[in-house]
Parts: C-alpha cells; sequence; structure tokens
C-alpha cells in the first residue's frame, strides 16, 4: 500500500491541508485495521469496494462510501476488508463552518454522508469517475461551490496560530484578551467553529507535537518532551498520550519501527498524524 498525494488547487489553499489517495490490495479473508487518532481538523473520505463500502466502524457497521468526519478526541478502530479505494481530503481545523456554514461541535467524534451536507447524488459521480484526478477534480469542485460567498473568522484563525505557535505556554484563559472579547463569547465561537472548545483543542496539539518529537527523535529522553510542551510532569503526559492514542509514548515508539504508509516525516513542521495502520 502506497500513500500518494495531489497538492490542494489554489482556490482551496485556506480549507484543504492535504489531498491523498491509495489502494488497498488484500487478500481473502484479511482484515487491515487502522487506528484513528485526534489530530485537530476535520476532512473528507471517499471509499469503495466495486462500489460498495470497505471500511467497517464501531459495532462492525459500515461507514458511508463519502463521508464529512469531525473533530475526534478518544481514539477509535476501523477495519477494511477486501481490496478497497480511499481518497481523503484532510482539512484545517475551521472548514466545516466554512463550507457547510454548520455547528462543527455537532460532528465532533461523528460524521455524516456527504451527500446529506451537499443535497445531489454525489456518490454515483463518484463511483462513475474514470480515474483518481477525476475524483478529486470532482470533489474539489464540489468544496469551491460550497465555499463560494463565505466568510472566513479571523480571530478563530489567529487563534489557532497562537495555539500551534505557543503550544507549550498558552492557555484557554489567556486567549480571549489577544481579540477584546469575553471568554464566554470565545468559547462559543471557537467551538463552532473549531468543534472542541480551546482546552480540548490545546491538549490535541500538544498531543500532535509530542508525536512529531517522538518521530523526529527531538529529545535526549522522553520527560524531556513533556517538560518542553507544558505538561504538568511525566505521569500527566504518559495519561494524555494514552487518552489521545491507546499507547503510551514507548509503546507509541514500537508503531514507528513498523511500516506506517500514512505517517509523513518533516523535520521542519509538524504534520499531523491521523491514521495508524497495525
Amino acid at each position: 500500500m502506497a500513500i500518494r498525494t495531489f497538492t490542494p488547487p489554489i482556490y482551496l489553499n485556506s480549507i484543504v491541508r492535504r489531498i491523498w489517495h491509495t489502494d488497498f490490495q488484500l487478500p481473502d479473508d484479511y482484515c487491515q485495521s487502522i487506528r484513528i487518532l485526534a489530530n485537530g481538523a476535520p476532512g473528507l473520505i471517499f471509499q469503495h469496494s466495486d462500489g460498495h463500502s470497505a471500511v467497517q466502524g464501531a459495532g462492525d457497521s459500515l461507514l458511508p462510501i463519502s463521508y464529512i468526519y469531525g473533530q475526534g478526541i478518544a481514539p477509535c478502530v476501523n477495519s477494511i476488508r477486501d481490496s478497497a479505494f480511499v481518497c481523503g481530503f484532510e482539512f484545517y481545523p475551521a472548514a466545516l463552518k466554512y463550507l457547510f456554514g454548520i455547528d462543527a461541535s455537532l460532528l465532533t467524534n461523528s460524521l455524516v454522508e456527504l451527500e446529506y451536507l451537499i443535497g445531489r447524488r454525489i456518490n454515483d459521480q463518484l463511483l462513475n469517475a474514470c480515474d483518481t484526478k477525476s475524483v478529486v477534480n470532482l470533489l474539489c469542485t464540489l468544496l469551491a461551490q460550497n465555499l463560494a460567498g463565505r466568510k472566513s473568522n479571523g480571530f478563530v484563525e489567529e487563534s489557532v496560530r497562537l495555539i500551534m505557535k505557543e503550544t507549550a505556554a498558552i492557555t484557554s484563559a489567556t486567549l480571549p484578551s489577544h481579540f477584546n472579547i469575553s471568554k464566554r463569547q470565545f468559547q462559543r465561537r471557537f467551538k463552532e467553529h473549531i468543534g472542541v472548545c480551546p482546552e480540548t483543542y490545546i491538549r490535541i496539539i500538544r498531543f500532535q507535537k509530542s508525536i512529531h518529537w517522538l518521530q523526529n527523535q527531538h529529545y535526549r529522553k522522553i520527560n524531556d518532551i513533556s517538560y518542553a510542551l507544558g505538561y504538568a510532569d511525566q505521569s500527566y503526559f504518559n495519561r494524555e498520550f494514552k487518552f489521545f492514542s491507546g499507547y503510551t509514548p514507548t509503546e507509541f515508539l514500537k508503531t514507528m519501527t513498523t511500516q506506517q504508509p500514512f505517517y509523513q516525516r518533516s523535520e521542519q513542521s509538524m504534520v499531523p498524524l491521523r491514521i495508524l495502520s497495525y
């Protein structure tokens, strides 16, 4: 299984972080399990095997062929059976509000069929597309049409930038002071656009930054990471890491010794990791 990417078109640069696709070529009666991690952003998935859903979620229920997923917090496990094509659009944090005008918190830890949001039979068009490039172009056109005329919320985007820049020191209590806005109003608008409250979003970004440090070996001892990212102590860091990933930091490092096709290494900037294969 190889992950291939498309560069998002310029007109979607503010919404789409990355577009990827892959073909799962699985033996008969084999099940590929993938663990979904909190990565701080929503996204879009189109997947199928001969026109039918190939991905099972919790309780062995089949996921929709195309769907939008919201912010995730606790990890979950999906399974892929049969050979399947999967295409994903990784959005920026506030994309759901800008694209569909919905309260993003309604999709936290959840998903919704793409057709339900856009009101047209998009699955038939996607399944009849002649190749992967046609699938991507069709979805890009659809997103651009939904984006037309919608305005971004500057203070929400700036809040996200501040959290990314000052992850170790920033708190939800200090954020409103940057925008001359009450704490209650800030909390409400942030959650409406991002899908989770500022406190939870900061926790997710700290977790993702700790993954980045572990992957790129930016530490001498693991407790160096907990100190640098502002965790109270090593024990708290371990609990937070396991809450968001299902692994302790040491156990997570062992997963990196196996092939992880969804992992992108970047020492210069953090690339959020959402999918682990095992």
